[in-house]
């Protein structure tokens, strides 16, 4: 009901937007929502994305990509995905609050919780809570709360439930169920 009003509003008020929203239908006969803005930025939710001066961003999900102001070609699926950050390009961030207070950039983010406080650039991170709190660039962490608290180590590589989740250290690899979960090294 509420995408049908907003549609209705769009086309009966399109001057009250800055972008032009038409509905039309590809070739196989599917409708199909075009957002037209001179930024090519695309936002779909409640307070998205409404701090936004960046180009080519898209951003779906209550308060995704909120307060981004300088922030260019981000990819954001999720409620209050990349919420907080203001900067940061380049990112794909996909989960609930993944990536929240992120200004780092290009990162793969998937996964609720994860890399909510990620300052670290090149970084890979895919699982519930995964790299929550990482300060270290170049690191990959795969599994849930993998590197969760990666306070400063850098170049990482932890797989694995819980692999690496309070370590400190740089250059590691760390695989399997909680392998390396204190590692300093």
């Amino acid at each position: 009901m509420k995408l049908v009003l907003i549609i209705l509003v769009c086309l009966i008020s399109p001057s009250a937007f800055s972008q032009d929203v038409v509905i039309k239908k590809n070739g196989n006969g599917d409708p199909c929502l075009e957002i037209k803005g001179s930024d090519r930025n695309t936002f779909i939710g409640d307070s998205v994305g409404i701090q936004n001066t960046g180009s080519y961003n898209i951003a779906v999900g209550f308060q995704a990509l909120r307060d981004i102001s300088t922030g260019n070609r981000n990819s954001v699926l999720g409620s209050n995905a990349l919420r907080a950050a203001t900067s940061g390009s380049r990112n794909v961030a996909i989960g609930d609050s993944t990536l929240y207070s992120s200004n780092a950039s290009n990162n793969t983010i998937v996964g609720s919780g994860a890399g909510v406080q990620n300052t670290g650039s090149w970084t890979t991170i895919i699982g519930v809570d995964a790299g929550k709190i990482n300060n270290g660039a170049g690191n990959v962490f795969v599994g849930s709360s993998a590197g969760r608290q990666n306070q400063n180590g850098t170049t990482n590589t932890f797989v694995g439930d819980n692999a690496g989740s309070t370590s400190n250290g740089s250059s590691n690899t760390f695989i399997g169920s909680l392998a390396g979960k204190n590692g300093v090294g």
